[in-house]
């Protein structure tokens, strides 16, 4: 699997939307704007564009916020937002992707915990066999203490560009490896992404229990 372009984001101050209709942007949770940044970094880094290959979007929690907002006002309201039902899915992010790029490939949505990242990259290797290219975004808001007060990771957009061959970087060997913990679920694609980023061969962890060999370019 070769790495042909990678983004990542961890403020949302000034998020690029451009990938969206402007018809499209009302009312986008944190989760959705850090994946669309993100995905367009990876796409610009990548010189491409997201009309035609397959979207996999993998984040741990989704739209917890939408999710939460929903929840209570159903509670101290007995009614529910239209609005916000229309983009509390997990699969928003992507979804809302395909519409405003008319793309009409296949789009997954993940969500597998700490091991999120791990079959993401899974996932992907496996679309490969089948497709030139595929976009891999992950993307994390932070979970309301409302729901959790456990959760305490902070927002984050990652996104790669990843091709079945070329000149780019290759991932290789995604593998089991000793049990690990990071208190943030999307820790091992934000270690990732710098490690391509930097140019750096080596072992990445991606995971409670993954990690996959970063090579250069050959």
């Amino acid at each position: 699997m070769k790495v042909l372009g990678t983004g990542h984001v961890t403020s949302v101050e000034q998020l690029d939307l451009a990938l969206l209709e402007r018809t499209l942007r009302r009312g986008l949770s944190e989760v959705t704007k850090l994946f669309m940044h993100a995905a367009k970094l990876a796409l610009d880094a990548a010189g491409t564009d997201a009309r035609t290959m397959p979207v996999i979007f993998g984040s741990a929690f989704g739209e917890i916020a939408v999710a939460e907002a929903l929840l209570a006002e159903a509670y101290d309201r007995d009614a529910s937002s239209p609005a916000r039902f229309r983009n509390s899915v997990h699969n928003t992010a992507p979804g809302l992707l395909s519409i405003s790029q008319k793309n009409t490939a296949p789009c997954t949505a993940i969500a597998a915990g700490w091991d999120t990242v791990a079959m993401g990259l899974l996932e992907a290797r496996a679309q490969l066999a089948e497709v030139e290219r595929v976009l891999l975004v992950f993307a994390e808001e932070r979970v309301p203490h409302t729901i959790s007060d456990e959760h305490t990771h902070a927002q984050l957009g990652v996104a790669f560009v990843l091709a079945r061959e070329g000149d780019g970087i290759a991932l290789r060997n995604l593998r089991r490896q000793p049990l690990t913990r990071d208190p943030h679920p999307l820790a091992g694609a934000l270690a990732l992404a710098r490690c391509i980023e930097q140019q750096r061969e080596g072992t990445v962890s991606i995971g409670e229990s993954w990690c996959i060999d970063v090579e250069s370019a050959t």
